[in-house]
């Protein structure tokens, strides 16, 4: 029992975040194992098989506070990069904070690129030093399914 929990602490932890300028998610692949049992309510690794990779979300799903606006003129227009600054700085700040406590050693960061750039801009020494791949792309309207054919393209 020891070795199965020194193994799953030593295991590294990856975060993925799939962001746009309006809202963000952060998810983790899991694979799921499906044992055989033998015996009742017991399962035997020899006996186990992996299924294909999950990717299930972690935490809240990061929205975009509604763009600020500024008057020009006789109208109103949008201050688009200001709002994705202030996104950026949101979802770095929650990055930031959870990779101080831990709760991944590994970011994967997919975004439009401006996001992108604006993500690094914010990012902790600490946080940047766990990124591990980026893909500039918007894939936020992706499926599960979708997205890990997207991600085994950059792994």
């Amino acid at each position: 029992m020891y070795n199965d929990v020194k193994s799953a602490l030593m295991r590294p932890v990856t975060w993925i975040l799939v962001a746009d300028g309006k809202q963000a998610q952060i998810y983790v692949r899991k694979r799921t194992e499906k044992g055989i049992s033998l015996i009742e309510n017991q399962k035997y690794s020899h006996n186990k098989e992996t299924k294909e990779p999950e990717l299930i979300s972690v935490g809240p799903v990061l929205h975009a506070e509604p763009p600020t606006t500024s008057k020009k003129g006789s109208h109103v227009e949008p201050r688009t990069d200001t709002g994705k600054e202030h996104f950026a700085k949101i979802i770095a700040a929650y990055l930031n904070t959870a990779r101080t406590g831990r709760q991944f050693n590994r970011l994967v960061l997919i975004a439009p690129a401006k996001l992108l750039s604006e993500l690094r801009r914010h990012l902790h020494k600490t946080a940047k030093m766990s990124v591990i791949a980026e893909l500039a792309k918007d894939l936020t309207h992706c499926n599960n399914t979708t997205l890990a054919t997207h991600l085994e393209d950059i792994a």
